[in-house]
């Protein structure tokens, strides 16, 4: 807990080296990294750092150093923001991963019937133990509580789950990561924020606070480019067209105080494209709603990065308890 709270490399450089870096790529694959999403558009890959991957990249032979720099995701680590917030998502969901998709349904041209509509689709279940996943989430719920991510998130209306990231770049500000699923408890949207020269997470938990003010409170932009509640912005139209204001005693709380209920529809089954940045160049980073399902499952938009992804991938004999993300 400890360690995902705090982002402890040294904790994470032992795990990847007890793990070893086949293990450590076969699980990052499970998860969603580096590897096509699936999604209707074109897309990266991205970059799993891997023995064959750096011997013809770099031509030199594997390392137990170059296994840890890859669990914390630097070396030649390359995941999309799309990727990320499929890992992210697949955590929430308790290991499973759905297919990425952009479209709920389809509508004629009048919007009057559904044309076809979005099926969620299994494409991988990683096999890890629901005892580990607990743990796994237990740590990203103190990230918000008492770690990296406190000061932003600490006393958030929604309890969330979430991990930072920090991906060095030589000769630039560091690249930031911010990756959160919400509400704890029964999951609906996952995030991931990345920052290319962000130089520090604060800024990542920003942007990531917005979408979750957005979809859970109803955050909007007004017409001056002001980012809003809806509240604030009735009373600044009221004020722009001279209509007298509530009074104060009786003015409504703010949106955070007034919506201790998420103000979105039910649990939907989809989850998490940018081009992959990757942390040793200037092109990278380390590091739906439709019927609900069986599955826990989270929804997701374009806007916030988020998708459902899976692709069948080998399981792995062997796991071992790690966040492979480090950082």
């Amino acid at each position: 807990h400890e360690a995902l709270a705090e982002s402890c490399n040294v904790f994470f450089y032992d795990t990847g080296r007890q793990l070893g870096i086949d293990r450590l790529g076969a699980y990052a694959n499970l998860f969603g990294l580096g590897v096509k999403t699936g999604v209707e558009i074109g897309e990266s890959e991205g970059t799993m750092s891997s023995r064959e991957e750096y011997q013809e990249n770099h031509g030199v032979t594997w390392t137990d150093g170059l296994t840890i720099q890859a669990a914390i995701g630097q070396l030649d680590d390359a995941f999309t923001p799309l990727q990320l917030a499929t890992y992210c998502a697949t955590i929430a969901n308790d290991g499973v991963r759905l297919k990425t998709h952009l479209l709920d349904h389809i509508t004629d041209y009048n919007r009057q019937n559904v044309v076809s509509e979005y099926e969620p689709e299994v494409m991988a279940d990683t096999g890890i133990s629901q005892s580990t996943l607990d743990v796994v989430k237990s740590g990203m719920r103190e990230v918000v509580l008492s770690g990296t991510g406190a000061t932003k998130f600490g006393d958030y209306g929604i309890a969330l789950g979430a991990k930072t990231g920090t991906a060095e770049v030589p000769g630039h500000s560091d690249n930031v990561t911010f990756i959160a699923f919400a509400p704890y408890d029964d999951p609906e949207i996952a995030v991931a924020v990345v920052l290319q020269y962000g130089a520090s997470g604060t800024y990542c938990q920003e942007v990531a606070k917005d979408i979750l003010d957005a979809y859970f409170y109803g955050k909007t932009v007004n017409d001056k480019g002001e980012l809003v509640f809806p509240d604030e912005e009735e009373d600044q139209d009221n004020a722009d067209s001279g209509e007298s204001s509530v009074s104060s005693d009786s003015a409504a709380a703010s949106a955070q105080t007034e919506s201790s209920e998420p103000a979105s529809s039910e649990s939907t089954s989809s989850q998490p494209e940018d081009s992959a940045l990757n942390s040793q160049t200037e092109n990278g980073t380390s590091s739906q709603e439709s019927e609900p399902s069986s599955e826990t499952s989270v929804s997701s938009d374009l806007d916030t990065l988020t998708t459902a992804y899976s692709q069948s991938v080998e399981q792995p004999d062997v796991w071992k308890d790690d966040d492979s993300s480090g950082g």
